[in-house]
């Protein structure tokens, strides 16, 4: 795929990209990039979903694969995190989902839950973890267990497409 595929292919879809070095200087940033983190061709980043990146890198150890993320929240807004790592550089394209999230905190009214369990919900869809939630929301792992055990129940086969747990 040529960087001309790539520009239309996320500029389509409200892709953010960015293409760092291998010092983690920035080469490329889409309009996208630019209006979420300023511009910073020839800049080192180090915040936004360079923080993701970094920290993900560091349990797995080493330099990864291509790595997804996602439902991750960046900047007050949420995407999904794709990084692709080759042999000189960086590539990060963040997908927004805020649309997504949106529309499935909407399908949440049409079941009998809560306020509570919408409470909880909420945070499930915007894909927060158990630990953040419980944090959050200042309950115990027994407490949450027992409210995200009636979320689905009370969601059915429904929850597959509601709540989208992402990958820790």
């Amino acid at each position: 795929m040529s960087m001309r595929d790539l520009k239309n292919l996320t500029e389509e879809d409200g892709c953010t990209v960015c293409i760092k070095d291998g010092d983690g200087k920035v080469e490329y940033q889409n309009e996208k990039c630019r209006e979420n983190c300023g511009d910073r061709i020839g800049v080192s980043c180090k915040d936004g979903c360079m923080e993701l990146y970094s920290m993900k890198v560091a349990k797995k150890g080493g330099e990864a694969r291509p790595i997804l993320m996602p439902s991750r929240k960046i900047r007050d807004k949420h995407f999904d995190a794709l990084f692709l790592r080759g042999k000189t550089h960086l590539t990060t394209i963040l997908y927004p989902i805020e649309d997504q999230i949106s529309e499935s905190v909407k399908a949440l009214d049409g079941f009998e839950l809560t306020p509570r369990e919408k409470e909880i919900a909420e945070l499930l869809v915007r894909g927060l973890s158990n630990r953040e939630i419980m944090a959050q929301l200042f309950i115990s792992k027994p407490t949450l267990k027992t409210h995200v055990n009636r979320i689905y129940k009370k969601l059915g086969p429904a929850r597959e497409k509601i709540i989208k747990r992402p990958e820790r």
